[in-house]
């Protein structure tokens, strides 16, 4: 793990947090309670702030940027996929961003919503809460199920006890 200050801003990571060896937080990042960023992915704020809530992942490879003048928000128990990337976007509480999906500047996904692997949200795009989100670009065909949401839910939920699980493991190595 690399916690690289930038600016006169350096990474602030919650102690119950899990950053992976690889992963590079850079600048202004904030990373939340129980929140988990995995190997090789990327979160640099040399800009604006970038802001990971409790209990989200940050999967193997992803990137996480910011453009001058607009910060990103990670809500609450969000899995951002392996090889996704989110620029300076707004991702509500309970969302999931597919493995390989980009969601660009000004785009706000609504809580609960699914964007599907591969899909490009365009910038300034806007998706209403509980939307399932595809293609290239992006369109809304449909609604979430609960039974998704709950996955997601839980899904964060085993993150954060995967995160617990390999902060130990580097404990007792002496890592």
């Amino acid at each position: 793990m690399r916690l690289i200050p930038f600016r006169g801003k350096s990474p602030t990571v919650d102690p119950e947090a899990f950053i992976a060896p690889g992963a590079v937080l850079i600048g202004d990042v904030h990373i939340g309670p129980g929140a988990s960023v995995w190997f090789n992915a990327v979160v640099r704020a040399d800009h604006e702030p970038i802001y990971i809530g409790a209990n989200s992942n940050i999967q193997d490879g992803a990137v996480v940027h910011i453009d001058h003048g607009i910060p990103v928000h990670i809500g609450e128990n969000v899995t951002i996929g392996h090889a996704a990337v989110v620029h300076s976007a707004t991702v509500g509480d309970g969302v999931l961003i597919g493995m390989n999906a980009t969601v660009l500047n000004s785009a706000v996904i609504g809580a609960g919503a699914v964007v599907g692997g591969n899909a490009l949200v365009t910038e300034n795009a806007e998706f209403a809460p509980g939307s399932l989100i595809v293609g290239v670009p992006a369109k809304a065909i449909g609604t979430v199920r609960q039974q998704m949401r709950a996955w997601i839910v839980k899904n964060c939920a085993e993150y954060v006890k995967l995160g617990r699980e390999y902060a130990a493991a580097g404990d007792e190595a002496g890592g």
